[in-house]
């Protein structure tokens, strides 16, 4: 770990690294670390506006005949899994990144990040499943993901 004095940042040793690690983490390095949070802060907010249209009455339905059978689900479904390959890839690449894995890994946004994850997962495995009525709870913990904007802004 390396630590800079001047930003107070905390850098991991590997050059390419540090570069990563700043972009990911650290929005006020560059111009494309602040591009970089934008397009985070979209995507997040793209997935919260997706997910809370998603209980609209009028979606009910659809959304229980399942994405491979409605096209109204299916819309859902695209954007849900893209905005999670975002979220998954922005984990793993801030994982690999991080100047110390067991800090990381008890970070509370990073747990957050986690848990707001894994039920996607979770639920594209167990999809033909009927427990899947008891992983709503689990959705719901994905509108977490939106503390990770008060980290960003």
């Amino acid at each position: 770990v390396v630590s800079t004095q001047s930003t107070g940042m905390e850098l991991p040793r590997n050059r390419n690294l540090q570069v990563l690690w700043k972009l990911l983490e650290y929005p006020q390095s560059s111009t494309a670390a602040k591009f970089l949070a934008v397009v985070e802060i979209v995507v997040i907010v793209l997935a919260v506006a997706s997910f809370c249209i998603e209980t609209l009455p009028q979606f009910h339905e659809s959304i229980r005949e399942g994405w491979d059978k409605n096209s109204t689900a299916a819309v859902f479904f695209v954007i849900e899994a893209s905005c999670m390959v975002v979220f998954t890839f922005e984990f793993i690449l801030r994982l690999i990144s991080c100047p110390d894995k067991l800090q990381f890994c008890k970070g509370i946004l990073n747990i957050i990040d986690l848990i707001t994850i894994l039920p996607f997962y979770v639920t594209l495995l167990l999809r033909k499943e009927r427990a899947l009525d008891s992983f709503v709870v689990l959705r719901v913990v994905r509108l977490a993901r939106v503390f990770r904007i008060l980290k960003l802004s």
